[in-house]
């Protein structure tokens, strides 16, 4: 998205002639982002994508999600803050101890910095996890997506927020 602004100036030569011009920029807005969620209880099958059914905040078109869906598309080049939280419990019948382990995938592969892991004793035991990471997109568009591994579990309460801070230039 661009906003255009205009911008007024008067210029003068050394011979005293003033003249005024308007002339119009275009400035890049950067703020885009979008943060989608899941309530009812789901089921997550050993090594499946977390789905969240519904987009609650959106803004700007760098970041799509489409509900009912796993998969989120980072549409431009930059650094992204990627942000998510989430409450888990074993499925019935799972064999305790149960060690749930949450991967951002990012095109696919684990994202570095971004997989947390929580351990279950007891059926019926609720946890929360979350993890916050920044990432960078050299090459758009590239795909993430939240994948739950160490057996079946079931999911509740569960967001995904990311938003795009800006370009990246040179860093590293």
């Amino acid at each position: 998205m661009y906003k255009k602004y205009p911008i007024e100036r008067e210029n003068s030569s050394p011979v005293g002639c003033s003249c005024r011009s308007v002339c119009t920029v275009e400035v890049r807005d950067t703020a885009s982002g979008l943060e989608a969620y899941a309530n009812p209880p789901q089921l997550a099958a050993e090594g499946s994508e977390l789905v969240f059914d519904r987009n609650s905040v959106i803004c700007g078109d760098a970041v799509e999600h489409e509900e009912n869906s796993s998969t989120f598309v980072l549409g431009e080049e930059g650094l992204y803050l990627v942000s998510f939280y989430g409450s888990f419990l074993p499925a019935a019948g799972a064999c305790l101890p149960q060690n749930l382990l949450l991967s951002l995938l990012a095109g696919g592969e684990e994202t570095a910095g971004a997989v947390v892991q929580q351990s279950f004793e007891l059926s019926g035991e609720v946890e929360s996890v979350s993890f916050t990471r920044l990432v960078r997109v050299e090459t758009a568009p590239v795909e993430l997506a939240v994948r739950a591994s160490g057996g079946n579990f079931f999911y509740t309460n569960v967001s995904l927020a990311i938003v795009r801070l800006g370009g990246c230039g040179d860093v590293e």
